[in-house]
């Protein structure tokens, strides 16, 4: 603002030097009579020169509220892009929570097939009874390698996961 100040000061010093002129020039003229053209041309010049003083004051101050506005509208969009990123860590963060959820279910529907196929490989002593519990243990183990990788990555809490973290 500073510098506004110093732009209205000249601004009011050329129009009022302006007017000393045009006072000077209304009393030279009657002191001594001027031709017509010179009076028309002195109030040209005095009108012409008031309306750019005036024209470069109005400029300034459109000038001056256009960069505000500008300004204002960058730190709205910069809090707004701050609270859409925010939310959209949260987003990713639950999405993570969530599938693991889902991963911890699929676990423990894994080990409740394990250990009904093997129950049955124990009763019938079948070899397919045996074999579908032996594949059965084997996509237990391996989704809970799996799972244990992807929670261990994550850092979630394990009462989350559904097993404690090594």
């Amino acid at each position: 603002m500073p510098q506004q100040t110093g732009d209205r000061l000249v601004q009011t010093s050329l129009l009022i030097a302006v007017c000393f002129v045009a006072i000077g020039g209304v009393i030279g003229s009657v002191v001594s009579p001027p031709s017509m053209v010179q009076i028309f041309g002195f109030c040209t010049l005095i009108c012409v020169t008031l309306l750019g003083l005036l024209q470069n004051s109005l400029a300034a101050e459109k000038v001056e509220k256009v960069a505000a506005k500008a300004e204002e509208l960058k730190q709205t969009m910069e809090e707004a892009n701050s609270a859409t990123t925010a939310k959209l860590e949260q987003i990713a963060k639950v999405g993570e929570i969530i599938h693991d959820l889902t991963n911890s279910g699929a676990l423990a529907q894994k080990e409740t097939l394990m250990i009904t196929a093997e129950a049955k490989a124990e009763i019938t002593h079948g070899v397919t009874d045996i074999e579908a519990a032996k594949r059965a243990r084997g996509d237990f183990e391996q989704h809970k390698l799996q799972q244990e990788q992807v929670t261990a990555t994550r850092n979630l809490p394990s009462q989350l996961t559904g097993h404690e973290k090594k």
